[in-house]
């Protein structure tokens, strides 16, 4: 069977090489209907030998390149034309009939001369590196039939006029080369052409409506061009014998023709990568010998036909990356010639048929993600011997997980992640696991976001040394790493993130040496990190954040030059920052968070070039913030919050050229803000707040968007009002100094026994006041003292509040929620965070400090303190443990 004409087109190829003509010729006659060939004299031919020899010889000069020295040492003129490599001439009339150079690695050119050649039949330069545009005298080439110039480096417009002039062409192969311009219509004038490929070109333009005239063509490739318009739906109607049509990686829209099914032949059908919408046709089901159907990344619509289940030769479906809708058709998966399904991304609904490993003998491909399908896994999958991958990720199936799937022995990729599956109890887990481990040639085990509630067995050390990939991130997992899991030598890829997985973090996991990407975070892993973890040599992305690790960073992560992504945040690490983490040149992402670091930050932090993420925040890092900062171009998120750094704001960060986030609040920063900060252009989020800076607030550059949110409670700044700060004093220079000295030495006198005069009579006033007021409160109850303001972090209110646990929810309101929450020291505070999805709670967290900040009375709840940055606001207020106005005012049993 050959399944496309290409193969047609290299046998012949290999049969010139062996310089089997005479069989050649015998193939094309009977394949191809070729005319006889005509005779000529031989007197005749002798003469017209040498021209023949000169062609070849023009040909020779532009070769500039023969890896193999083959043409160089072979084309001598002290032998016949006829012996030379690539070369065939025919047996009466001694004329070059044939020229083959495929694949010898030549780059050049071809010369004019080529179109003297006039008894070729047959040329194939294909897979070498010719360049430069096709000359136009090929055109005279007439008996040519067979011309093939694909996977070269020609460029430019075809412009052949022998399209239109030629009776014998039949294949035409122009495929992965340059070629630009418009779509060459005239080659669809010739009518006896059988296959045509103009594929990974650069073409444009629409299907020529002169492709009517080729009645006898069996295959048309245009994949892959910059081809465009909506597809005539008429031509196909002329086209009856066509196989094969490939339009792939075009922009072709409009509906897909339905006359396209009126084509009894065809067997292989791609129009995947186009724009092309509406509905498949139910027509489909005509075209009875299709063995391919390839529509996907379209916008096809609706539901499957049904009479797709009528192509009882489909191999392969793929419609993936469409809109298409409705329950899967039964009928498909009665197609038992079927290998491989594709439907991704669509929006299909239904269940698997119960019995369809039996009905599907040959699959091997079940591709289903990104859908809703539902119902459980088919226990008849595992009968599907052949299945090597079974995709069925982010969709809605339930109920157990197959214990049989270990069948599967060819099984290589398997991904059920994010769907409701489950295991029916501890010993169908082990069993389940256990089974896996006969798939020798297993690659992929990804069970990620399923309510699996298991504890890792031991037995998962017994999984295939192929096995590189294994997710099992959100699953309800309990337990140890079992020290086991060391044995799976051949992982380049773990994630057992977001789970409950306790105890330490087994040394054996040093033993993947290949592994690249290591998730490990939001457990409760206890302990030290490892120094086995430095083994891992090729380590790109390592996450520990969120459990509950103590003792250093290790020292040896500074060898660890592969890696890209380094998370420890939320943890109990309590070293200094290791020397060594700032010679990790290449890493992007760095979040050192929420733990209990120490130290200062050296000047070799600049060495981290392309860094785009860095978190320190939430430590008790102190010192200086050093200017090697601002040498970070590549940085987008920069927070250094709540820590103790201090001294100014460095002007170097002006070079922070890619920042949108810098949080330095709540440090004990001093000085001002540098005003060359104008010219960070990207800043979105920028936040100073509760520090001692002072001086005038920026106004230009990203400062224009900024509000009072992002400089609260400092020293002394000043600015616009949208700041919520003082306006600066403007100061007078260039005065004269006669007018200054007059001031100072007539009207500052006055001025100050003015003022000190008003001071005691106020004093005086209080005085009186405060006596009545004292005597007054004699016979009233004291007013509670004011707690005393305290700064508190996101971090201790985050633990105050167990992660604001609903279990401490004290009720809700218009703009946030209220917690409970137990502080470090272990006063009791109600804690009401804003809801900064809604734009009235920024305001409403404004008006409410301000408001209990500068209100005192018995009855209404004091203010601690509040915590602010981008991200979160929330007010710290005294807990009344006697319960809310409501109930006591409306429920019976308060009285």
């Amino acid at each position: 069977k050959i399944s496309n004409l290409r193969n047609l087109f290299m046998m012949v190829s290999q049969l010139i090489k062996t310089n089997h003509f005479f069989f050649v010729t015998t193939v094309i006659v009977f394949l191809l209907h070729c005319p006889k060939l005509a005779r000529f004299p031989v007197a005749a031919a002798a003469h017209d030998i040498n021209t023949d020899q000169s062609v070849l010889l023009s040909l020779k000069d532009h070769i500039t390149y023969d890896p193999n020295n083959t043409i160089a040492q072979n084309w001598s003129i002290s032998t016949s034309v006829c012996i030379w490599i690539g070369v065939t001439c025919g047996v009466r009339h001694l004329r070059v009939t044939a020229l083959n150079l495929y694949d010898m690695g030549l780059v050049g050119t071809i010369p004019p001369h080529i179109g003297n050649l006039s008894f070729l039949t047959y040329l194939n330069l294909e897979n070498n590196s010719f360049h430069g545009s096709l000359p136009n005298e090929l055109s005279r080439l007439h008996r040519l039939e067979s011309i093939g110039l694909g996977y070269n480096n020609f460029a430019g417009e075809v412009r052949l006029s022998f399209f239109n002039n030629s009776s014998s062409l039949k294949l035409v192969d122009l495929t992965d080369n340059q070629f630009s311009g418009l779509l060459p219509s005239n080659i669809f004038n010739v009518p006896s052409l059988i296959a045509v490929d103009l594929s990974y070109n650069q073409f444009s333009g629409s299907v020529p409506s002169s492709i009517v005239n080729v009645s006898l063509l069996k295959m048309i490739n245009l994949r892959q061009n910059n081809l465009s318009g909506q597809i005539p739906e008429n031509i196909f109607d002329h086209l009856p014998e066509l196989k094969e049509l490939y339009l792939s990686y075009n922009q072709f829209y409009g509906e897909i023709p339905r006359s396209l099914f009126n084509c009894k032949h065809l067997q292989h059908l791609s129009m995947s990568y186009n724009n092309f919408s509406g509905t498949i046709p139910v027509e489909i089901g005509n075209s009875t010998l299709l063995l391919e159907i390839f529509f996907s990344y379209n916008n096809l619509q609706g539901a499957i036909p049904e009479e797709i289940g009528k192509l009882s030769n489909l191999e392969i479906l793929g419609l993936q990356f469409n809109n298409l809708t409705d329950d899967i058709p039964s009928t498909i998966f009665n197609i038992s010639t079927i290998v491989e399904i594709s439907l991704t991304s669509n929006q299909l609904t239904g269940s698997l048929p119960p019995i369809l490993g039996l009905t599907l003998p040959n699959l091997e491909r079940l591709i289903l993600p990104y859908n809703y399908l539902r119902g459980p896994i088919p226990r008849s999958i595992s009968n599907a011997t052949k299945l090597t991958e079974l995709d069925l990720i982010d969709n809605s199936f339930s109920g157990y997980i197959p214990s049989t799937l270990g069948d599967l022995r060819n099984l290589q990729w398997l991904n059920l992640a994010y769907n409701n599956l489950t295991f029916q109890s501890s010993s169908h887990a082990v069993r389940t696991l256990a089974s896996l481990a006969n798939c020798k040639y297993l690659q992929r085990i990804e069970l990620s976001g399923n309510p699996l509630n298991f504890v890792l067995p031991t037995s998962i050390g017994n999984f295939s040394s192929s096995l590189d990939h294994f997710g099992l991130e959100n699953c309800n997992i309990k337990g140890n790493i079992p020290e086991d899991i060391g044995n799976i030598r051949g992982l380049i890829f773990l994630n057992l993130g977001s789970n409950e997985v306790t105890g330490t973090i087994p040394a054996q996991i040093g033993n993947f040496r290949g592994l690249q990407t290591l998730y490990l975070d939001h457990n409760e892993l206890q302990g030290y990190i490892p120094q086995e973890i430095c083994r891992l040599k090729s380590l790109w992305s390592f996450h520990l954040g969120g459990n509950k690790l103590t003792g250093l960073v290790p020292t040896c992560f500074g060898n660890l030059t592969s890696l890209r992504e380094l998370s420890l945040s939320s943890n109990r690490l309590n070293s200094t920052l290791p020397s060594t983490l700032w010679g990790l040149e290449d890493i992007l992402y760095l979040d050192l968070s929420s733990n209990n670091l120490t130290g200062s930050l050296p000047l070799s932090i600049g060495n981290l070039k392309v860094v785009t993420e860095l978190y320190l925040s939430d430590n008790q890092l102190s010192g200086d913030i050093p200017s090697g900062v601002g040498s970070l171009q590549n940085l987008v998120n920069l927070s250094l919050a709540r820590n103790g750094f201090e001294g100014p704001i460095p002007q170097s960060f002006a070079g922070l050229i890619s920042l949108e986030s810098l949080d330095l609040s709540e440090n004990n920063l001093s000085g001002v803000i540098p005003k060359s900060l104008e010219a960070l252009v990207h800043l979105k989020r920028f936040n100073v707040s509760f520090n001692k800076l002072q001086g005038e607030i920026p106004d230009g550059g990203p400062f224009k968007k900024f509000i009072g949110d992002s400089f609260m409670k400092n020293k002394a700044l000043c600015g616009a009002s949208r700041f919520q700060v003082l306006p600066c004093k403007s100061e007078a220079f260039g005065k004269p100094r006669k007018t200054t000295n007059f001031r100072l030495k007539y009207i500052l006198p006055v001025v100050l026994a003015t003022v000190a005069a008003i001071l005691i009579l106020v004093v005086t006033y209080v005085l009186v006041k405060h006596r009545k007021r004292n005597k007054k409160l004699a016979s009233e109850e004291d007013i509670p003292s004011v707690a005393i303001w305290r700064r508190i972090s996101y971090h201790e209110l985050n633990r105050a509040t167990d992660g604001f646990n609903e279990i401490n929810l004290l009720g809700a309101g218009s703009f946030g929620k209220v917690y409970k929450g137990t502080l470090t020291d272990g006063v009791e505070v109600a804690i009401k965070v804003f809801n900064l999805q809604l734009d009235e709670a920024f305001k409403s967290f404004d008006t409410e400090c301000e408001v209990l900040c500068n209100i005192r009375h018995r009855n209404l709840v004091k203010i601690i303190s509040s915590c602010s940055n981008t991200d979160f606001k929330a007010l710290v207020l005294s807990y009344m443990p006697n319960g809310n106005l409501e109930k006591w005012l409306y429920s019976h049993n308060y009285f």
